[in-house]
């Protein structure tokens, strides 16, 4: 959760209040038969993004710069491919974002 805060500039003495409201938004969605999705908290939706994206960063770039990637690594590029093509993106702008991203 601190890393998510981080990329929000949450300071750790406005953490608490953070967490209560997500911890909130969980117990109202509950109390409605739902199920809280992460997605649905625009803040939160994008810390986790930025989050995982810098996680990844190093994994994206070694494998986006690999000239013949290997199996697992062509599977990884597929993936994020199939992931910008459902923002919008067609085949050949995903794999150029991908590109210019590394």
């Amino acid at each position: 959760m601190k890393g998510i805060e981080a990329h929000l500039g949450i300071s750790d003495s406005a953490a608490r209040g953070f967490r209560e409201e997500i911890l909130r938004k969980i117990g109202i969605a509950s109390r409605h038969g739902e199920t809280f999705r992460w997605d649905t908290h625009p803040a939160l939706k994008e810390a986790i993004e930025k989050k995982l994206f810098e996680d990844n960063k190093a994994v994206i770039r070694t494998t986006v710069s690999v000239i013949n990637p290997d199996r697992e690594q062509g599977r990884r590029i597929d993936t994020v491919v199939e992931a910008l093509k459902k923002e919008g993106y067609c085949d050949i702008c995903a794999r150029e974002l991908l590109r210019y991203g590394a």
